[in-house]
């Protein structure tokens, strides 16, 4: 019991698509068995998944929606993007061509900081082509990172940027509070639910199978499969190796799912700031702690 116990202890968050790959094989291996106490508790599970899936749609259509229509979030949005690219510009251009100086040397910390992905890839797109929800706090942790030390801003040239960045930054959370419709938090929360149901499986599992390891392998085979398949994305990622998609024409979700987000441990609806797994969820999981993998949600309108 003790493998089994500290195998799957933690179970990493996996995308919509992933659970619901794993719990559809599961379910089906589990009736093959004759055992439709597991099969119930799968199907179960996937009515979940089901219903984040739901979430994750309304949250894309209304945003896409919204962005149509030139809604209030979409303009400061907007406005936003166009001082963060000035703002990336500045201080790129001054990390390249001062980059021996204080100012070269303050404006490098401050585009890996804050203008730099997990896949080690710099640009303006870090900061504003994400999410509305994950876009606000990153601006503001930019903002405290400028106004945490004297004179910062004005060494890196971009103090009046950032001071129309602050300004914007009010308007942006205004507007979001004020979304109709589906909301990021209702999402994640869906989400959390899901990936409860997913536990409650594998804990039903272990708790019918744990002196069958066999039959317990056979049946968590698919979810252990799903596991290692995100490790070895999440892998290849962090490797800066070609990625077997084209992103170009990856949907909005699946952008997400492959750039990452950070936990909602607070549950205010916005990803949560200095997350210490920025581009995941908790680690471990039935793959020897194969990897983390983005919780999933829909991308960037930011």
């Amino acid at each position: 019991m003790a493998a089994i116990t500290k195998s799957y202890s933690a179970i990493p968050y996996l995308s919509n698509a992933r659970s619901t790959i794993a719990l559809e094989q599961v379910r089906d291996r589990a009736v093959e068995k004759g055992d439709d106490v597991v099969a119930a508790e799968a199907q179960t599970a996937l009515h979940d998944n089901g219903r984040w899936r739901v979430g994750i749609d309304g949250w894309i259509a209304q945003n896409r929606s919204a962005a149509r229509k030139g809604g209030e979030t979409y303009a400061v949005d907007v406005e936003a993007d166009f001082v963060i690219g000035r703002i990336y510009g500045i201080l790129e251009g001054l990390s390249r061509r001062r980059a021996g100086t204080a100012a070269g040397k303050a404006a490098a910390k401050l585009v890996l900081d804050h203008f730099t992905d997990a896949r080690g890839k710099s640009g303006m797109g870090v900061m504003a082509q994400v999410v509305y929800e994950e876009q606000l706090p990153r601006m503001r942790r930019f903002i405290a990172a400028l106004d945490a030390e004297e004179g910062l801003a004005r060494l890196v040239r971009i103090a009046d940027w950032v001071d129309d960045l602050r300004g914007l930054e009010p308007r942006y959370a205004r507007a979001l509070s004020t979304t109709a419709g589906v909301t990021w938090g209702e999402v994640i929360a869906l989400r959390n639910v899901a990936y409860d149901s997913l536990f409650a499986v594998v804990g039903l599992i272990a708790a019918r199978h744990r002196r069958e390891p066999a039959t317990f392998a056979w049946l968590m085979a698919p979810i252990d499969d799903q596991i290692n398949r995100a490790a070895e994305q999440n892998r290849r990622r962090r490797a800066g190796e070609a990625m077997v998609v084209n992103e170009d024409e990856l949907s909005a979700e699946e952008l997400l799912e492959l750039e990452g987000v950070a936990e909602d441990a607070d549950g205010d609806g916005v990803p949560d700031a200095g997350a210490p797994q920025a581009e995941g969820e908790p680690t471990g999981g039935g793959a020897g702690d194969a990897a983390d993998e983005a919780g999933e949600a829909p991308a960037g309108e930011g």
